[in-house]
């Protein structure tokens, strides 16, 4: 793996930053912040660990989920985790390079994904970098699986395990249609845009699910994917920017859980005023603001 430009280099050190910072709060309001480590690490099954936690974050989700787009589903999923102590951050990193990271190895973890991804990439990365923290293996997530850093083992079980959280084989096996994937079907990228639609990830995400599952074979698999390479199904995400209120994209990139964990500080006076300005990035007029955006 090429050594990271400054730009990453500079989101790393700020994620670090701001979870420490979150740290330091939640000691000074008396809250007990939680940690993962080591989760996973007993687990052998992507599937079956995955089948587990899916339970354990989203009990009550319905199928077909209730998601009216891939960002409404993201905002889902990254709520869903900060209820579990997890810090979610969205920090703009060149996409060629990074498309997401995580921070373990103590109280508030932290999950980073890029903004410039496209949505539905941020969805795998969220769980694929979950999978990095349950294993006590914190990594950084690169756009070519074979450049990623670490054992190539952990990486192919993190991809395994994120695959099978966000598209459970039952499911999977009740929205393709039987006979997907034979020489004769001339159209499989119609099939899996349906299924990507419905679960909220990729093509690629949903191909790879059919693969593990056999239902199609390694040759129709890489005939299949090449194509969609040329579709450019993981086009870039919108990470906001010009015109966007200092509130919005302080909640957007530092979270609603970091958000209110700083507000809270604020009100009950274990961080100033000039604390939380620099905590979330905004100016003093934006504090109330802030809260509505929490709200909304």
């Amino acid at each position: 793996m090429a050594p990271l430009s400054a730009e990453s280099r500079f989101a790393i050190r700020r994620a670090n930053w701001l979870r420490a910072k979150a740290v330091q709060m939640a000691e000074s309001l008396g809250r007990e912040s939680r940690g993962l480590r080591g989760f996973l690490r007993d687990a052998s099954n992507a599937e079956d660990v995955a089948g587990r936690e899916r339970a354990r974050l989203a009990p009550e989700l319905a199928f077909p989920p209730p998601w009216k787009s891939d960002l409404e589903a993201f905002r889902d999923w990254r709520a869903r985790l900060e209820r579990h102590g997890i810090l979610v951050l969205q920090l703009r990193m060149p996409l060629e390079e990074v498309r997401g990271f995580s921070i373990g190895g103590g109280p508030f973890p932290a999950i980073v994904v890029n903004p410039a991804d496209a949505v539905v990439g941020r969805i795998f990365t969220l769980f694929h970098e979950y999978a990095h923290l349950g294993l006590d293996r914190p990594g950084i997530c690169v756009p070519d699986v074979e450049a990623r850093r670490g054992p190539r083992g952990v990486e192919k079980y993190c991809n395994a395990f994120a695959g099978s959280l966000l598209v459970p084989r039952e499911l999977l096996d009740r929205t393709v249609p039987a006979g997907f994937g034979r020489e004769e079907d001339e159209v499989p990228g119609r099939a899996l845009a349906r299924a990507a639609a419905l679960f909220r990830v990729s093509r690629e995400v949903i191909l790879r699910r059919l693969l593990d599952s056999a239902t199609v074979s390694l040759a129709r698999y890489r005939e299949i994917l090449e194509g969609l390479r040329g579709l450019k199904e993981m086009a870039r995400g919108r990470s906001g920017g010009y015109g966007e209120r200092p509130a919005r994209r302080a909640v957007r990139e530092r979270g609603p859980a970091f958000a209110s964990l700083v507000l809270d500080a604020l009100d009950h006076e274990a961080i100033t005023a000039r604390d939380a300005v620099e905590f979330l990035g905004v100016p003093v007029e934006e504090i109330e603001p802030l809260r509505a955006e929490i709200r909304a």
